[in-house]
């Protein structure tokens, strides 16, 4: 455990795995805000969510505090229509995710903060699976050849621990095989913390079932924004735009089947880009 002058308690889970320790203050007032004001949807099998008021805000590096003040204090091109309570959440997702960044020496082409929302896990009985999300990254690799914005840094903060179960599971593969677990973190958060982590391989997370109760948590990302890998480009270039948007919709649809999507170490895989598009790759003029 370090403290940091920011009056941080870390517990490094693995070297790019941290938790800032109960560093949410009054946790369970954020709980009543959102549920008082919150207008609440379904989020998929898991539970429900309440997006935030959006906004979206670009840094050509990682904002220096005069950065984030000037963005905070901006209405249309900023987030500084939000309420308290939101801006709160901001600026402990920046001081936190600060030293994350600086400490790993993190650098992108560039730094996207976009609009998070609270969501909560509710008991599923319907799921017999002991996993209440199976493990994965919010880095979406199926996609990672398309242009647009990329989750570069998660960071989940935690507002309450009065349930059971919910555990945060942490597995880290071989560059090489992926069939090979290298490491296996386990991490039971508390009222408070805030975990952060990289959003891409290999850091690979899951979550437990939880019982007895409700488990809010707000999710919050760095994002930067990719203009596209030059194959995708070059295909959309050969096919035209209408004609490639619809042979992504179909690639979309194909790993969308479970029958095409391949189980390794309780992760799932996609065809790869390449793979799928082998035929029309072979057939460009490079």
């Amino acid at each position: 455990m370090t403290s940091t002058e920011n009056n941080f308690d870390i517990e490094k889970i693995q070297d790019t795995v941290w938790v800032f320790k109960k560093a949410i203050k009054n946790p369970e007032s954020l709980i009543r805000y959102f549920e008082e004001n919150g207008e609440w949807t379904d989020w998929y099998t898991f539970g429900k969510y309440a997006p935030n008021t959006p906004f979206l805000v670009s840094f050509d590096t990682f904002p220096t505090e005069e950065d984030w003040e000037n963005k905070k204090n901006e209405g249309e091109n900023g987030f500084g229509n939000v309420g308290k309570y939101e801006n709160y959440i901001n600026d402990i997702f920046y001081h936190t995710t600060k030293l994350y960044c600086e400490s790993n020496k993190l650098f992108f082409d560039n730094w996207v903060y976009a609009a998070w929302n609270i969501a909560k896990y509710i008991p599923n009985e319907n799921n017999k699976d002991k996993y209440a999300m199976v493990h994965h990254t919010d880095f979406q690799r199926e996609f990672s050849y398309n242009p647009g914005y990329k989750f570069a840094v998660t960071a989940v903060m935690y507002l309450n621990d009065n349930y059971d179960g919910g555990d945060v599971m942490f597995r880290f593969l071989d560059d090489n095989d992926v069939s090979v677990i290298k490491e296996d973190y386990r991490y039971k958060p508390q009222a408070g913390d805030i975990v952060v982590f990289m959003s891409g391989h290999p850091h690979y997370h899951g979550v437990k079932q939880i019982s007895n109760g409700e488990k809010y948590i707000i999710r919050t990302y760095w994002r930067y924004s990719y203009p596209g890998h030059s194959l995708w480009l070059k295909l959309q270039e050969k096919y035209g735009e209408d004609a490639w948007k619809q042979l992504e919709e179909e690639r979309t649809k194909f790993n969308r089947k479970i029958e095409n999507i391949k189980m390794i170490n309780n992760i799932p895989f996609w065809v790869e880009f390449e793979e799928y598009y082998k035929k029309e790759i072979e057939a460009l003029d490079l």
